[in-house]
């Protein structure tokens, strides 16, 4: 049963959520010509039972349908509502349309997070996620005067990250996420759904990706942030992962043609060792901007737009520095909000990599490689970038 609706669930949808519930499945989707999916743990799993008929595909939306929704969703051919399931829980459902047939596509949001010890992860995970600052999602603290942001760009999802920065590099996590939104706490970019490509139906790779960035920076960078005192802030700097497999050229172009040029930037993150030649002795050159351990080159042909490189093995141990430091004091790096669970799938992406001590050319440095059993890193790399962005500034 969904509670407020007039009319009784489905029977069919009602076994199909139930089921999807009991295989522990992220996401259920109902097509014509085939069997019901469930996609547990990232993969795909048909129902042992006959092809979904196009009737009974459009009765299921309908029973989920106020008349109004319905109106919308014969108008528009997609929706999106939310609802709530007796044994399911909370569920995100979208419809789509295609030849006049209803296709459902159902997110388990669940109605809790799991614990740590529940998702087997290090007792290092507590104390990042346990650093919360008490303040709102979204709300800058009083003695900030920057804002900072990063794109990480991978095929499925832009993860995101918003920092806002003292003048003494204290720092505050002010917000994050992923694009599309995944409308659960706790989720990774293997059973992301929707994906860009989903979010974009009908584009290519680097259209979904150019559509996600516009997307994304068109509410995050057009936004006003609001701080403590009731001044507004803009972010000043947002970097743009430009190094995932084909996209190079789309985050160029993104970049180059978006409506805030002025604050976008592509960056490359550079894998510095203990046996590479450190960011230190390039030698510069004319119309080269450099700071620290990074630096922006004089650009030009084909890519005839100024980017960033930087050393991410400085940036994460520097990122990692902050992260110890206690609460109160100055260069401490802390989270939004009260609640530490809610914070435990970012302090997992910040405790996939590990440290080795290496040396080489009569140097010492941190070398970060990724955990064999982790999965994804990519707001730790959000991290690092806005910290490099905060650099800039």
């Amino acid at each position: 049963m969904i509670p407020g609706l007039s009319t009784p669930l489905h029977p069919l949808l009602d076994r199909l959520l139930v089921h999807a519930h009991e295989l522990g499945a992220s996401d259920l989707h109902l097509v014509a010509g085939v069997p019901a999916a469930f996609r547990v743990t990232g993969e795909i799993i048909l129902a042992d039972a006959d092809v979904l008929a196009p009737d009974d595909c459009n009765a299921m939306a309908a029973s989920l349908l106020s008349e109004l929704q319905q109106h919308k969703f014969d108008r528009d051919w997609e929706l999106c509502i939310s609802v709530r399931h007796e044994v399911a829980g909370r569920v995100r459902v979208t419809f789509y349309k295609r030849n006049g047939v209803a296709e459902l596509s159902c997110r388990f949001c669940g109605s809790r997070i799991p614990s740590r010890e529940e998702l087997g992860l290090p007792a290092r995970v507590d104390e990042l996620a346990r650093k919360p600052n008490g303040h709102r999602r979204g709300e800058v603290p009083i003695g900030c005067n920057h804002l900072t942001m990063f794109v990480d760009v991978q095929g499925k999802l832009l993860f995101w990250v918003v920092c806002a920065w003292e003048a003494d590099f204290t720092g505050y996590v002010v917000d994050y996420g992923a694009w599309p939104e995944q409308g659960r706490p706790y989720f990774s970019l293997r059973d992301a759904s929707p994906t860009l490509l989903e979010a974009k139906r009908g584009a290519g790779l680097e259209g979904a990706i150019y559509a996600g960035l516009e997307g994304l920076t068109g509410q995050y960078l057009g936004r006003e942030w609001g701080r403590d005192d009731g001044a507004m802030l803009k972010v000043g700097r947002c970097l743009v992962d430009a190094n995932w497999g084909t996209s190079t050229d789309v985050v160029y172009q993104f970049c180059r043609q978006s409506g805030h040029a002025a604050v976008l930037l592509p960056s490359h993150g550079r894998y510095v060792g203990a046996a590479s030649t450190p960011f230190a002795e390039y030698r510069r050159k004319r119309g080269d901007r450099v700071g620290l351990n990074w630096r922006v080159p004089n650009v030009a042909g084909k890519r005839a737009i100024r980017h960033v490189l930087y050393d991410t093995n400085f940036w994460k141990s520097f990122i990692h520095a902050r992260l110890a430091v206690a609460m109160g004091d100055g260069g401490c790096l802390s989270l939004y909000g009260r609640d530490p669970l809610a914070h435990l799938r970012f302090a997992e992406h910040l405790t996939a990599e590990y440290r080795v001590k290496t040396e080489g050319r009569g140097r010492v440095v941190d070398e970060w490689k990724l955990r064999p059993e982790a999965a994804d890193n990519h707001w730790f790399d959000g991290l690092v970038g806005c910290a490099v962005a905060a650099n800039m500034e």
